[in-house]
């Protein structure tokens, strides 16, 4: 998708309102960091995650990511040491 397409569909302020639903600052910043995808093999193996986890919350209730706590800091020194 070209960026006149991206502007026209206001797609920053839709990045915006999804990362405003994030329950961590790694979310915020994987919601601000999307963009279309053009690989329709990728497409169609997100179209499933996202049944499947729909699926999920439909036999489950509600799923909470609020307690998640970014750990990338502490996996980069394990790598490091």
């Amino acid at each position: 998708m070209n960026n006149k397409a991206l502007h026209i569909l206001e797609f920053d302020n839709i990045k915006e309102i999804l990362a405003s639903k994030a329950t961590s600052d790694t979310g915020r910043a994987l919601c601000l960091d999307i963009a279309p995808m053009t690989d329709i093999v990728r497409i169609e193996e997100a179209q499933d995650e996202t049944s499947d986890a729909l699926s999920r919350l439909f036999r489950g209730g509600s799923i909470s990511f609020g307690s998640i706590h970014d750990v990338t800091l502490f996996t980069k020194s394990l790598a490091a040491g």
